[in-house]
């Protein structure tokens, strides 16, 4: 059973995913075979969050470690789970790499990815 809001929050996760989701490449660091999805990409100067403490006091905390965020569908991809060291390809971002170096399992509607730069460019 859930909530009466769930089907809301489930529409508003695929209208934002329309709108900013982008192709993805998911290289497995074992044998798999690399799968394509989309998803949201938020690079470091993207990550930056507004920390409102009130009216005129807002202020910008980046995410310590991190060159980005990969926010992924959990109802469109629930076979997906990107774990450390697995690498992420942004393919409409020409030679862009990320290394996850962790995955957030604790939202229900998103798997947050946490992704450093790769040394990897143009394979």
């Amino acid at each position: 059973m859930s909530a009466r809001y769930h089907t809301l929050r489930d529409r508003t996760v695929a209208a934002v995913d329309r709108v900013f989701a982008e192709p993805i490449r998911i290289i497995w660091k074992d044998d798999r075979v690399p799968v394509g999805i989309e998803a949201v990409l938020r690079t470091a100067a993207q990550v930056a969050q507004s920390m409102a403490g009130g009216r005129g006091q807002a202020w910008n905390v980046e995410i310590s470690g991190a060159s980005g965020l990969l926010y992924i569908d959990r109802a469109r991809y629930p076979e997906i789970l990107p774990s450390r060291g697995d690498e992420i390809k942004a393919l409409a971002r020409g030679d862009a790499y990320f290394e996850v170096l962790r995955t957030d399992t604790r939202n229900p509607t998103r798997l947050i990815c946490h992704l450093a730069e790769s040394g990897r460019a143009g394979s």
